[in-house]
């Protein structure tokens, strides 16, 4: 089977799916209706399976390469067979069967979350990061859950250190999506500002862009020829936001004397990406000092 895909990535909020995945159905193969069945009802079955494994996982793998090959191993036998009862001849079943596991495990992908046994009580979780269209680094939290209580406790990850899993595990949670969504929020935050910046970097725009750890604040450095040196400062107020809450200006004409306020207008930091908001106020020069 072969689906085109449409996706739109956009800032997580909670309670909300990062990707819309929206499927188009090709013209003029005879796997298409097949396939999509396939595609459709495996999707479903993994989703019950899982749910069913976050409560309780028996005869669970030990190790992440097993729970991977034994959940390959299942949608494989799945595939094989819907082909072989929907399709007569095993040569065009395995071009589809074939397909149809590779957008299986495309679409896996896409929800931007994948998680995976690791024994009777805990599990793996895989969280995807993007921005504008294009994966990012991916991130690991291995999750125990109590027999007693059933509260989620984080074994180890590969968090970055602004996301607070103390703050976070002061409160008991059962919910392991409900927990994921309160990691997931500010770490593709900080993914989209960091990118941002590094848009603004690789276009030259500016002469210089720095950022902290964190990324919530940004100064860049625009040359305005005659009237010097204009410096921006941003600053984001939440770990969670994309776009600034406070923007402000100043000039310098020599390196010698100090900066002064250097009025622009703001607006567009608050509504566009960061390349953009900079491509709007300096076109290059407006405002006035």
């Amino acid at each position: 089977m072969s689906l085109t895909d449409k996706r739109t990535c956009l800032p997580t909020k909670r309670g909300q799916n990062a990707l819309t995945l929206v499927l188009i159905q090709p013209l003029g193969t005879g796997c298409v209706d097949f396939g999509q069945r396939v595609l459709v009802q495996a999707l479903r079955a993994r989703r019950y399976e899982l749910l069913q494994q976050l409560a309780a996982v028996d005869d669970a793998p030990t190790t992440m390469a097993d729970a991977i090959h034994q959940q390959c191993s299942q949608d494989k036998a799945a595939a094989t067979n819907h082909s072989m009862q929907a399709v007569g001849g095993p040569d065009l079943a395995q071009v589809c069967r074939d397909r149809s596991y590779e957008d299986m495990l495309t679409g896996y992908r896409l929800t931007g979350r994948s998680i995976f046994p690791m024994s009777s009580t805990e599990v793996g979780i895989r969280l995807e990061t993007f921005y504008q269209g294009q994966y990012y680094e991916p991130y690991f939290i291995f999750l125990r859950r109590s027999a007693a209580t059933g509260h989620l406790t984080v074994v180890k990850h590969t968090l970055p250190s602004l996301v607070s899993l103390d703050q976070l595990q002061a409160s008991p949670h059962t919910d392991i999506h409900a927990f994921l969504d309160e990691i997931e929020e500010p770490l593709q935050a900080l993914v989209a500002r960091r990118e941002q910046v590094n848009q603004v970097l690789r276009s030259r725009l500016a002469e210089t862009i720095d950022a902290d750890q964190s990324v919530t604040h940004v100064e860049f450095i625009i040359t305005a020829g005659t009237k010097g040196r204009i410096r921006g400062h941003l600053d984001y107020d939440s770990l969670t936001a994309v776009r600034p809450s406070q923007v402000r200006f100043t000039l310098q004409y020599h390196d010698s004397e100090p900066e002064t306020p250097w009025n622009a207008p703001v607006e567009p930091f608050y509504t566009q990406p960061l390349i953009e908001a900079i491509e709007t106020v300096f076109s290059f020069g407006t405002g006035t000092h």
